[in-house]
């Protein structure tokens, strides 16, 4: 008898904690959603808001490499290259053929008045797609 009223007793604490965790775990957010806030931010003007926010992304989604992207092109437009050169070079380091990475690059490469690099990553860009036109047309 006392080992099933011990047992009840803990089952009856494993419900009631259950019941409280779920009372106060905070839903994870959408990816998406937050990432076109950040978007949204970024373009008004608020980078270091985007950023942060698609730091956030990051920590739940790692292999989320839009925010990634987001985050050096937000670099390049205060003109932090360097910075901006990492965090795109962390997508191409595992997702080496990302064009929207290529391309943010090529632009920051731009920006930063190194012509060079910009055709090096045009180059870049058109050993894996031939036919892209948008590539062809950074270069010239």
């Amino acid at each position: 008898m006392v080992k099933f009223l011990s047992l009840l007793t803990l089952l009856l604490f494993c419900m009631i904690g259950q019941g409280f965790a779920q009372e106060t775990s905070v839903p994870k957010k959408n990816s998406l959603d937050e990432f076109n806030r950040a978007r949204e931010l970024a373009f008004a003007g608020n980078r270091e808001e985007a950023r942060s926010i698609c730091y956030e992304i990051l920590n739940q989604n790692p292999k989320f490499f839009d925010a990634r992207i987001l985050i050096g092109r937000t670099y390049g437009w205060d003109k932090n290259f360097q910075p901006g050169r990492v965090e795109l070079q962390l997508v191409l380091d595992e997702d080496f053929d990302n064009s929207d990475a290529i391309f943010a690059m090529i632009d920051i490469e731009k920006w930063a008045g190194d012509p060079n690099k910009a055709i090096f990553y045009c180059e870049y860009g058109l050993s894996f797609f031939p036919n892209e036109e948008a590539f062809l047309v950074q270069k010239v």
